[in-house]
């Protein structure tokens, strides 16, 4: 049988930022199980954060000047729990 691999969010917390857009810090647990395997299930708690805009930072090989861009975050890799979360607190 085949590895299953499932995650859940377990918390999350909005944090308000000073003239800046809010946080959302989310605590999740992923879960490996194969009911054939004797060693599984396997689980491993992660925590990330998400913020409204997603900075990069280049340099030029040459002149090694600096350029930072900024675009929106892309989260439509998220649940949708998370998404409508971020939809709110974006706003």
């Amino acid at each position: 049988m085949a590895i299953s691999k499932t995650e859940k969010v377990t918390g999350y917390e909005i944090r308000m930022n000073d003239g800046e857009d809010a946080t959302l810090y989310i605590q999740s647990v992923t879960t490996w199980d194969d009911p054939d395997d004797n060693d599984l299930p396997m689980t491993k708690g992660t925590s990330r954060s998400l913020t409204k805009t997603t900075t990069t930072v280049t340099y030029n090989e040459t002149t090694g000047e600096r350029t930072e861009s900024k675009a929106a975050t892309d989260i439509s890799g998220e649940s949708q729990m998370i998404q409508d979360i971020c939809a709110i607190i974006w706003a």
